[in-house]
């Protein structure tokens, strides 16, 4: 997936930062996206979604809560007749106490999961740019020195 990104940024020495800013900050949804087992051609609404759900504007986010919720439950259908290799499926075999995870608890999960690993990964991603433009020598660092991350 990154690499991916990455082959979208201009062939140059240096790139927008503002161009890697929005192409990275679309990493975390879609790690997220891949490891749940959401379909590529849902990743977008997936995005979106997310996106919505930490919105001031509550008639968004209430709109965007109820189509998270109901595409996780479609989901969720479909793993019943054909599971896969990914997150949800897993939930679903979970026997915490010989008892199945509830429904509504994958769901729940999933949704925290698409806000929490979305807005936190891209919110570290920019403050790491940002740190690094108002510091350059710690660039130059980790330049010299990849395994400082």
């Amino acid at each position: 997936m990154t690499f991916t990104l990455t082959r979208r940024c201009p062939a140059a020495s240096s790139i927008s930062i503002l161009h890697s800013i929005v192409s990275f900050a679309t990493l975390p949804i879609l790690v997220t996206a891949e490891m749940l087992g959401i379909p590529p051609q849902d990743r977008i609404n997936f995005r979106h979604n997310s996106d919505a759900l930490i919105s001031f504007d509550s008639a968004r986010t209430a709109e965007a809560h109820t189509a998270l919720q109901t595409s996780i439950h479609t989901l969720i259908t479909q793993r019943r007749q054909q599971p896969g290799k990914d997150l949800i499926s897993a939930l679903m075999t979970v026997q915490p106490g010989n008892t199945s995870l509830a429904e509504q608890d994958i769901i729940d999960f999933c949704t925290l999961l698409a806000i929490a690993g979305h807005e936190t990964t891209t919110n570290l991603i920019g403050n790491a740019v940002l740190c690094i433009d108002e510091h350059p020598q710690f660039w130059e660092q980790l330049r010299a020195n990849p395994l400082l991350l």
